[in-house]
């Protein structure tokens, strides 16, 4: 777990969060069920993560940019 949050750019997994997910992994009342709808709120989140990131980093070169023209 630790290893593909930081390959993906996080610094380093919640340990509370990462627990309970397992837990909810581990325990059969409703796993399968709600497996489907999990997996897709996952992918939505990561989405919108990506695309933070995407955001932030225009903004992060357009503040370089203009810090370099005062310079």
């Amino acid at each position: 777990m630790r290893r593909e949050i930081t390959r993906r750019g996080g610094l380093k997994p919640c340990l509370r969060i990462v627990r309970r997910l397992f837990a909810a992994l581990s325990d059969p009342a409703g796993v399968v069920v709600h497996r489907r709808g999990a997996l897709e709120r996952a992918q939505l989140l990561i989405s919108d993560w990506r695309e933070s990131r995407r955001r932030l980093a225009g903004t992060e070169a357009r503040m370089v940019a203009v810090a370099m023209s005062w310079g």
